[in-house]
C-alpha cells in the first residue's frame, strides 16, 4: 500500500472551494493567478465516475450504489491508485465525507493517506451559507447541521457509467462529528487546521501556514512564492470568484450559485438569540475548542 491520497477535507460551505483554488495557484501555475479553471487540477473524490469500476466487480451492487450500506463496503476500494487514475506518487483529493466507520466500513485508511488539511468554519455560518445554497429555511439549515445521519449527494460527472436514478450519498453527519472525525484522526499522519475565517481576513497567513507544512513534511517547495502570493491575494476575493462564476454559469446554464458573500460572523445578524444558543449548546465543546464560543 502506498501513502498516495492528499486530502482536502471539510462540512460543505467552510472553504474547500477557496483551499483548492489557493492550492492550485501555487502548484499549477506560473504566477499563482486565481481562476476557476485551476479547480481541475484539485480532484473531486466524490465524482461518480471513481466509482464505474464497481460496475464489473457486482453489477448489483452497482445498481444499488444509492444506499449506503452497498456503498460504504467499495470506498477504501474506490481510493486505490488504479481506481482513482493516479499517475504521479500522490494527488490531493477533495472530500465532505467524514471521516469514521460507516456501517462498519471505514472511509479511509491511514495506509493510503499522505496528509490531511481540514478546513473548519464556524457553525452558525455554515448553516446560513448552506440555507442560500440549498435553498432551504435557516430552520431546516440547523436541522440539517445538527442531524448525525446527514447526507449530500456525489458529484454527478459527465463520464459517469451510473443510472441518473442511482445517486450515491456523502455521508457527512453532523458538524461537530464531522470536524472531531478528522482533527482527531490519524495521529501519525501530518495534518494542517485551518480555519475559513483565516483563509477570508488573514490570506496572506494561511498561504504560508500551508507552504510552511508542504515544505516541513514533504519537502515541497514553491517557485516564485512572493509573487504568487501576492497574485492569489489579488485575485481570490470573493468577488472575483462569483463575477468569474456568474460568467460561466451564463455559458453553460449552471444555476445554484456556489460563492455568494463568503464573510464570517453573518449570523449576528440572520440567526435570532435562540436559535445561536441552539447551536452554541449543541456544538459547544468543539465550538470552544476551536474559539468560535
Amino acid at each position: 500500500m502506498t501513502k498516495h491520497i492528499f486530502w482536502l477535507a471539510s462540512y460543505p460551505k467552510s472553504g474547500n472551494t477557496l483551499t483548492r483554488l489557493i492550492l492550485a495557484a501555487l502548484f499549477f501555475s506560473k504566477e499563482g493567478r486565481i481562476s476557476l479553471d485551476l479547480i481541475k487540477y484539485i480532484s473531486n473524490y466524490e465524482s461518480t465516475k471513481n466509482l464505474n469500476f464497481i460496475k464489473k466487480i457486482n453489477i448489483n451492487d452497482f445498481k444499488s450504489l444509492n444506499k449506503l450500506e452497498i456503498l460504504s463496503k467499495y470506498l477504501t476500494l474506490t481510493q486505490k491508485k488504479e481506481n482513482l487514475g493516479l499517475k504521479e506518487d500522490f494527488g490531493f483529493f477533495k472530500t465532505h465525507f467524514a471521516n469514521f466507520k460507516m456501517i462498519n466500513n471505514n472511509f479511509t485508511k491511514e495506509d493510503y493517506t499522505r496528509g490531511i488539511i481540514y478546513i473548519i468554519r464556524d457553525p452558525r455560518d455554515v448553516l446560513i451559507s448552506w440555507s442560500h445554497y440549498a435553498n432551504i429555511s435557516i430552520k431546516e439549515s440547523i436541522d440539517f447541521i445538527t442531524n448525525e445521519k446527514s447526507c449530500i449527494n456525489w458529484f454527478k460527472s459527465k463520464n459517469s457509467l451510473l443510472n441518473n436514478e442511482v445517486i450515491p450519498k456523502v455521508f457527512i453527519s453532523s458538524w461537530d462529528i464531522h470536524v472531531n472525525s478528522w482533527v482527531n484522526s490519524f495521529k501519525k499522519t501530518p495534518k494542517l487546521i485551518l480555519k475559513y475565517e483565516d483563509l477570508v481576513q488573514n490570506k496572506k497567513e494561511c498561504i504560508l501556514k500551508i507552504v510552511k507544512f508542504l515544505e516541513n513534511y514533504y519537502h515541497i517547495k514553491v517557485i516564485n512564492i512572493e509573487k504568487k502570493i501576492k497574485n492569489i491575494i489579488d485575485t481570490s476575493s470573493i468577488d472575483n470568484l462569483r463575477n468569474e462564476e456568474m460568467i460561466k454559469s451564463k455559458e453553460n446554464n449552471f444555476s445554484n450559485p456556489f460563492f455568494r458573500v463568503g464573510k464570517s460572523k453573518q449570523w449576528e445578524k440572520i440567526l435570532t438569540a435562540d436559535q445561536n444558543k441552539l447551536i452554541c449548546k449543541k456544538f459547544e465543546k468543539t465550538m470552544n475548542k476551536f474559539d468560535y464560543i
